[in-house]
């Protein structure tokens, strides 16, 4: 129905022939002074993930109004912008961070598609054994908060073991990475998270902050340690950026407990508050449903051809 309200225009292709298409140029949308006029819709929570045309069943009565409920909560992809059930959001959250994640205080260069693996080196750093049980394919390496995600294992690493990396060579071959000096870069496991518990991000007083921000005493402060260090040494002086040793992050790795006014984010509660937004959904009013179709098709029908037009909903 949205667009048989389309005017036609005479379209000559290469050929020489022309025909009446129609004009998909033309787009009217609400402005948003009429989106947030609280006499022309009605707010209403769609919890169970209801589709447009169940919804203008029940408020008009007519499937084919659909599009005016995507045009009041600017819905420009449905497929990928409307909501689904409540149940099937959270099957989707949960094939989408499958796996769990496993911390390091350092930060090794990191690829997906990398390998880790249980092994024990000497004081050197050079390799004395590896544990081929214990190993996971790296899906996702979070650099900012210091985890990569495992799967296809064998035998779970555990905290407190050491991972070297490999990556495939040229050749094809899984080789271990190795730092310009010739060591193997390699890594103790600190903590482990179910990947969709990893903090998406930190809260002080409502305000996300970096997870690199330095405590003094339990106080955190307004200094920032460097993200990009491998160094794990305390400071001379608190304000030293050349360590994460007293920030947020190793506090949160290391399993340290955090001030009471510092909330951890994860990945979880904001997908979901994300997604309950997305409930919240407008309706046009059934007793304006009519007097809105004519202002839409007004403005369509309108000289102004091949332009984006916004209609005032001043009813």
């Amino acid at each position: 129905m949205y667009f048989k309200k389309f005017p036609k225009i005479d379209y000559t292709f290469q050929n020489g022939k022309t025909i009446p298409v129609v004009d998909i140029f033309r787009r009217v949308t609400f402005s948003q002074e009429s989106i947030n006029n609280s006499s022309v819709f009605t707010d209403t929570i769609n919890g169970t993930g209801k589709k447009p045309e169940v919804l203008a069943k029940e408020y008009y009565n007519n499937t084919e109004y659909s599009w005016t409920i995507f045009m009041a909560n600017q819905t420009v992809n449905p497929s990928f912008e409307w909501t689904v059930d409540h149940d099937t959001f959270i099957r989707t959250l949960q094939a989408k961070y499958t796996g769990d994640a496993y911390y390091v205080s350092n930060l090794p260069d990191l690829q997906e598609g990398d390998v880790a693996m249980v092994a024990i080196l000497d004081a050197s750093g050079q390799l004395l054994t590896v544990d081929t049980s214990k190993y996971a394919l790296i899906r996702t390496w979070n650099s900012e908060f210091r985890y990569f995600v495992g799967v296809l294992f064998e035998n779970d690493i555990s905290i407190s073991e050491t991972c070297i990396f490999l990556r495939k060579n040229t050749e094809g071959k899984y080789r271990p990475i190795e730092r310009t000096d010739g060591t193997i870069v390699s890594s103790l496991i600190r903590r482990k998270d179910q990947y969709l518990n990893t903090p998406r991000y930190f809260r002080q007083n409502g305000l996300v902050i970096s997870p690199y921000r330095i405590f003094n005493g339990n106080n955190i402060t307004d200094n920032t340690a460097s993200p990009r260090t491998e160094s794990t040494a305390e400071p001379e002086i608190i304000t030293d950026s050349s360590t994460i040793f007293n920030t947020l992050l190793y506090r949160y790795i290391t399993q340290q407990s955090l001030p009471p006014t510092i909330t951890q984010v994860s990945i979880f509660e904001d997908e979901l508050a994300i997604q309950n937004k997305l409930y919240n959904i407008k309706v046009i009013k059934p007793e304006l449903i009519s007097a809105v179709i004519d202002l839409f098709e007004s403005a369509l029908n309108s000289n102004t051809i091949g332009r984006a037009q916004q209609i005032e909903l001043l009813i």
